[in-house]
């Protein structure tokens, strides 16, 4: 058998090979963490050897060498193993490599290899791999191949965490979906029945004639995911596993294998996520062209990737972004429930903090996800917009969450998904974002200061509007003529001259009316529009940006009556507390309405050189 990968091929071990493997099988820091330990004696080695070979002409498979393809040398083993955990069959993915390959992604490479060859031709359905949690290498390779945590346990005396990989399974639709739905949403109502949620059926197992993966997603809504945090894991008694965010800002993630294998996605009910995903199952449900097309994708991408969940979902990304867009021009009203009229009242400072910071995150890239050339790249570990805009306002890395020891390489890795293409974009810091000297590492990387905003917060308890100055008209915008009069204003003020054309005028009029949680404001004197200001009614808090006032109207108190407008308006949709950045020249006028500081936002910025 011979598996040709990049750099790789894997073959069938001979007994020709047990003088090459010998010193990798002896090597103690290669084993470290081997449940065998290293095997110094030659008839140790050789009675490996034949027990890898029996175990082959046993089941059909077992370990296999490794060589590098440019040199046709034997740098390791890979290959799967029969195990028994806890009275469990399981199939073990295992790999060891010489050390003086390490470091150049062969693991990873010669895994993923594996992990394909296993379901692609042999038709297992899942594998393991049992790794030392002090093998933070072989964590972030268990991690990488897609992985999730199954079990932990001791094996030989050692504490071992067991990590589950299951091959990508695309099915036509079962009717027994719904059914399913239904009975595990009053498990999950009786659950969660002293926190108001919401449950819906989403997802390609929402929808009758589309092919999916046999999974039942669960979209759940809540008020206040604070009240959520403080139940602690309720989910438990159902046997579902908490996964916490699992890359995705203000969700909590759930998952439950079983007889009935179930995602559950709970958000609060302002997330501009709650609507996206009832759209997109509601659009396909009602247009077979679109759906049949959809499936016929997912078939192709779990044929090609069986074992990558990464690559299978990186496959449908842009075909989920034109469904998403579709069914945003399709539909013009709201299909979750109602809000709740009043938002969350009493707050802790670092409620108020997370809040901001999570609203701001949804103001910079919700757009995104309906504006052809504007992306949104994968990064678990940070949030990465990207467009083919010539403009830093439009490029934006935010959220940052580095492990220490990995943050320059990091910082390299996602600069240069800019910088390669000569994109100018700016890096926002925030209080939560990781490592602390992670600035240190951006000017480093080339990354210039910009700019320091400052984090304000107010409480709306006592706010009260004052009259409003003669002449001065305030209205909501509500097409795309509307639109472009908020954008000459912004323009105005040295604000993108691309965002009209460019990301504005091609969103869809759901995102911005009825009881969106965007909203674009203009004031206008005897027609002319000469101030703007956004909303974003989302974490609980009104976000307040893009507050401008064309030059040659300032000192007029029309900025002042344009934030009266917006805090009003904020109030009459529930909200209790106010949030925005102010530049250090712009903190006295919000100071004057109440707001106090909060925290520091940085941004760095870079551009390519002038040529």
């Amino acid at each position: 058998m011979d598996i040709l990968t990049e750099r790789l091929k894997i073959r069938t071990l001979t007994k020709d090979d047990l003088y090459k493997l010998a010193p990798i099988l002896a090597d103690e820091d290669i084993v470290r963490f081997s449940l065998t330990g290293p095997l110094k004696e030659e008839k140790e080695a050789m009675n490996y050897l034949q027990r890898i070979m029996d175990h082959h002409a046993r089941f059909g498979f077992g370990l296999y060498a490794i060589e590098e393809q440019k040199s046709g040398s034997l740098i390791g083993l890979a290959g799967l193993l029969s195990q028994s955990i806890q009275g469990e069959s399981k199939i073990e993915l295992a790999y060891r490599l010489s050390q003086d390959f390490w470091g150049k992604g062969l693991g990873l490479e010669a895994a993923s290899a594996i992990a394909d060859h296993a379901f692609a031709r042999l038709h297992i359905n899942e594998i393991i791999t049992m790794v030392d949690p002090r093998n933070q290498k072989g964590l972030a390779i268990a991690e990488r191949l897609g992985m999730r945590p199954w079990k932990k346990t001791v094996l030989f005396d050692i504490p071992v965490s067991i990590y589950l990989l299951q091959k990508i399974e695309v099915v036509p639709y079962r009717e027994e979906w719904a059914r399913q739905f239904e009975e595990e949403k009053n498990k999950l109502s009786e659950a969660f029945k002293n926190v108001g949620i919401r449950f819906y059926h989403i997802g390609s197992t929402a929808i009758p004639g589309c092919f999916a993966k046999p999974i039942i997603d669960i979209l759940g809504t809540v008020p206040d995911m604070t009240l959520l945090d403080a139940t602690g894991n309720l989910s438990s008694a159902l046997n579902y596993e908490a996964l916490g965010e699992y890359g995705m800002r203000g969700r909590r993630f759930f998952t439950k294998r079983g007889t009935t294998a179930v995602n559950l996605h709970i958000f609060e009910e302002s997330d501009p996520e709650t609507e996206r995903h009832l759209r997109f199952s509601k659009y396909l449900k009602e247009n077979k062209e679109d759906r049949d097309s959809y499936s016929k994708l997912k078939l192709a991408l779990a044929e090609k990737f069986p074992s990558n969940i990464q690559r299978y979902c990186l496959g449908k990304e842009l075909a989920i972004k034109l469904i998403d867009i579709k069914a945003a021009e399709a539909l013009s009203e709201r299909i979750s429930a109602p809000e709740a009229p009043l938002k969350k009242e009493n707050w802790t400072p670092d409620e108020v903090l997370k809040a901001l910071e999570l609203n701001m995150l949804r103001q910079m890239t919700t757009f995104a996800k309906y504006v052809p050339n504007m992306e949104i790249v994968f990064q678990k570990d940070a949030v990465c917009l990207r467009s083919n805009i010539n403009d830093d306002t439009f490029n934006i890395v935010l959220a940052a969450n580095f492990p220490k020891a990995k943050a320059a390489h990091r910082v390299k890795l996602i600069t240069d998904l800019y910088t390669s293409q000569k994109l100018p974009f700016s890096f926002w810091i925030g209080p939560s974002d990781k490592p602390a000297d992670l600035d240190q590492h951006l000017k480093a990387a080339g990354l210039h200061l910009k700019e320091e905003d400052i984090g304000m917060a107010m409480p709306m308890d006592d706010f009260t509007k004052t009259q409003t100055p003669a002449g001065l008209t305030l209205k909501r915008c509500k097409n795309k003529e509307d639109l472009l009069e908020f954008c000459k204003v912004l323009e105005s003020v040295n604000i993108s001259p691309h965002a009209y054309q460019q990301i504005y005028s091609p969103l869809p009029e759901i995102l911005y009316n009825g009881d969106s949680p965007f909203e674009m404001h203009t004031a206008a004197i005897e027609g002319k529009p000469i101030a703007t200001g956004m909303l974003v009614l989302s974490a609980n808090v009104a976000g307040i940006y893009y507050v401008a006032v064309h030059p040659e109207e300032r000192r007029k108190g029309y900025g002042r009556a344009m934030m009266e407008h917006l805090l009003e308006r904020a109030k009459e949709r529930g909200y209790l507390m106010a949030v925005l950045l102010s530049s250090k020249e712009g903190k006295l006028l919000y100071e004057n309405f109440g707001f106090k500081d909060l925290c520091l936002f940085k941004e760095y910025a870079w551009s390519p050189p002038r040529t």
